[in-house]
């Protein structure tokens, strides 16, 4: 039996994997992002541009999980890199059960697919760099002879999550300003809504178009947090967790109020006293 043979015989063997492996996918590769991504939607939507901010929000998703290194020049970025977070912005798409086969040790992508992808963030003046990626706890192995990535059904937590606070033009570029929040440090109410961290920090990343007339990502630079947030939380992102920050904060300051009086009250009868 020749090799081509083989091979489809191992993967009619394993089409039952298609639809199981696509969920595992789904839900485990990407871990905890979709649950956090739903909440940053729900903030988007308090502002009359909130289409636009979802948007995105959305194309930044793969973009800053891993905490990327900051670059002034697309083309003179780690190659790597932008491989790596080409290959998260597809596993982020929404994905048929027969888009891509699968091997006993993952999902495999075609490099060529890669490559349109990270044309499709970085635009057409940079080339990807084909090689194995060993990111936080995961390896994105490369095939040279197949030209493709395997994919290992493995979960992760994104390092960070994005919520774009503002958005500016400068010439014909697109400027966005972005908060990144630690994906471990996200809460949740008794009720399910989830409660954002603040920022760790904040990105400055720079839209430009291409000759096709699309947009794409020239530069990522390191910025400081913006005087005048124009995505402030809303009320009705998590209801619940506003009343307990309130309530948090209404004891807080009792407490110093009692405190206070307490310690005055003890100071004029200690006066007292000594009269």
């Amino acid at each position: 039996m020749s090799e081509t043979a083989t091979q489809k015989k191992h993967f009619r063997t394993h089409k039952w994997a298609f639809p199981v492996g696509l969920l595992i996918v789904l839900l485990a590769v990407i871990g905890l992002v979709f649950i956090i991504v739903s909440s940053v939607k729900g903030i988007s939507k308090a502002f009359d541009n909130s289409k636009q901010l979802e948007e995105y929000n959305t194309l930044l998703r793969p973009v800053v999980m891993n905490d990327p290194a900051t670059f002034d020049d697309v083309t003179l970025a780690d190659k790597q890199q932008l491989t790596d977070i080409a290959i998260w912005s597809i596993l982020s798409d929404e994905l048929t059960p027969q888009k891509y086969e699968y091997t006993d040790d993952g999902m495999v992508i075609p490099a060529k697919d890669v490559e349109d992808k990270f044309h499709e963030l970085f635009g057409s003046q940079t080339e990807a760099s084909h090689s194995t990626i060993e990111g936080y706890g995961y390896t994105f192995t490369y095939d040279s002879d197949a030209e493709n990535y395997t994919i290992p059904l493995t979960g992760i937590v994104p390092v960070y999550t994005p919520r774009v606070v503002d958005i500016s033009k400068k010439g014909s570029a697109v400027i966005l300003t972005v908060g990144l929040l630690a994906g471990n440090e996200w809460a949740q109410t008794a009720d399910g809504d989830m409660i954002a961290p603040e920022p760790d920090k904040y990105l400055r990343v720079t839209l430009r178009t291409d000759k096709d007339g699309s947009d794409y990502i020239s530069a990522i630079q390191g910025t400081d947090a913006p005087e005048t947030v124009t995505t402030a939380e809303p009320l009705t992102v998590a209801e619940d967790a506003t009343v307990l920050i309130s309530t948090t904060a209404a004891s807080e300051d009792k407490t110093t109020e009692e405190s206070e009086k307490d310690e005055s009250t003890k100071e004029s009868t200690t006066a007292s006293e000594e009269n």
